[in-house]
């Protein structure tokens, strides 16, 4: 059962994360998206701001979209975790199998959410670098001039790079999150994990611990 808020719906029962932690982290990470795309604030302004100010709102976005991804997947990434351990467990049920295919290496929904979380950290630390160094090679903004003869702020090609690959992964996301019914697209339901399902691997995981 789905509450119906906005374009994006999110299953909610008891035992899963609320529905306004998760729509809430969704379009943050919109309004962060659509801030490196225009460089335009979401809320008016008194006076009209400059072309120099665009280009640091729109890196404030990119920062926003890496900022927003992270806590989406770090809301939600216990709930993968448990599907992909019940969806490997069921592909293999003896202890022979689970030896020979074991669960952390296999290829699932979590494994992928973790690669995400390693390209975010990588996109976080370039951010970083670009910040605290005064080589310009590694910026995301640089200072020409213009034909008039005065410094203006530019993006580069990095940050469009970014950019592009964080809308990708972004994507490949809540790709993951419909999989594994934490929102819904508002499509028939597919094969969910059932309670009896996450009962047992919780047994199974606390013989072994």
């Amino acid at each position: 059962m789905t509450d119906n808020i906005g374009e994006a719906d999110v299953w909610n029962p008891s035992k899963q994360i609320s529905e306004q932690v998760t729509l809430k982290n969704i379009t943050t990470h919109n309004e962060a998206m659509g801030l490196a795309r225009t460089g335009d604030p979401l809320l008016p302004t008194k006076t009209p701001i400059s072309g120099n100010q665009k280009i640091k709102l729109r890196f404030k976005g990119l920062k926003g979209m890496v900022s927003a991804q992270q806590t989406i997947i770090t809301n939600n990434a216990y709930l993968v975790e448990n599907n992909s351990r019940v969806r490997w467990g069921k592909k293999n049920k003896s202890n022979d199998e689970k030896l020979k295919n074991r669960f952390d290496e296999s290829n699932s929904d979590y494994h992928e959410l973790e690669d995400i979380t390693n390209f975010l950290d990588d996109c976080e630390q370039q951010i970083i670098n670009a910040i605290k160094t005064k080589t310009p090679k590694d910026d995301f903004i640089i200072r020409i001039q213009d034909h008039t003869g005065i410094w203006v702020l530019e993006l580069t090609n990095k940050f469009f790079y970014m950019m592009k690959r964080l809308e990708l992964s972004f994507k490949e996301i809540m790709g993951i999150m419909l999989r594994n019914k934490i929102i819904s697209g508002g499509t028939s339901e597919d094969e969910e994990v059932s309670y009896k399902d996450q009962e047992n691997l919780f047994l199974e995981r606390f013989k072994e611990s």
